[in-house]
């Protein structure tokens, strides 16, 4: 796994943590099979969703694995949840419980999902998007790695669970993302970057990912950029 992804066990699956990166941070949460059978998850657990139907263990399946999309809610979800539970307050657990509830809620709407995860060659193909994202194309990962384009599209989405071009676009308002909040670079600048030729195509991308303009983002993340 990397940064930002997450992964949902069933309840029947035995596991444990490894942690690769001694940089890393795991946030791990337990949940009662009973709090999921007849408890506070049971509607999801009996709904007729992939996740609740993975729960179910109607598909002999051991876990869920949800690439990292650079999806601004589930960030601001989980370091929501992060702070609640440093809280350690009465109603701690009662928030908790409502907000993993608004995660799992949060997943089954953006349903990109792999039951198989990220091996070795999709994490080559993952770095060298990585590097490349400004200009890369499917046509040029699928020469780099010596795929057909077809195949190449099946099997990054059987792993990660996204469209390949979804992955480059990700990275690209991910790194758009950074640049308005660390940087005094114009918006236009910013597209040119990040690999957009058109300011009018960047900012229509940027709005509908993070659901604001870019000066509005720049506005809330770096309120002395956004004056200069």
């Amino acid at each position: 796994m990397g940064s930002g992804d997450i992964c949902i066990m069933n309840l029947a699956s035995s596991h444990s943590l490894k942690v690769v990166d001694p940089q890393a941070i795991v946030f791990n949460i337990g949940i009662e099979a009973t709090e999921m059978e007849s408890g506070t998850f049971k509607n999801i657990y009996r709904s007729t969703s992939f996740l609740g139907n993975f729960l179910r263990e109607k598909e002999d399946l051991d876990y869920l694995y949800f690439p990292s999309n650079g999806s601004l809610r589930l960030a601001q979800l989980i370091q929501t949840m992060l702070t609640t539970h440093a809280r350690k307050s009465a109603g701690m657990p009662f928030l908790l419980a409502s907000e993993v509830m608004q995660l799992l809620g949060e997943l089954v709407d953006l349903n990109e999902y792999s039951y198989w995860g990220v091996n070795n060659r999709v994490m080559e193909l993952l770095d060298f998007v990585e590097k490349h994202y400004a200009t890369v194309s499917l046509a040029e990962l699928a020469q780099e790695f010596n795929y057909s384009e077809s195949y190449l599209s099946r099997f990054v989405k059987k792993q990660t669970g996204q469209q390949i071009s979804k992955i480059i676009m990700g990275k690209k308002m991910e790194k758009a993302g950074l640049l308005l909040q660390n940087t005094d670079l114009s918006v236009n600048e910013i597209a040119l970057e990040v690999g957009y030729q058109s300011y009018s195509h960047f900012h229509k991308i940027f709005k509908k990912w993070y659901r604001q303009t870019p000066n509005d983002y720049r506005q809330h993340y770096s309120p002395e950029i956004a004056m200069n």
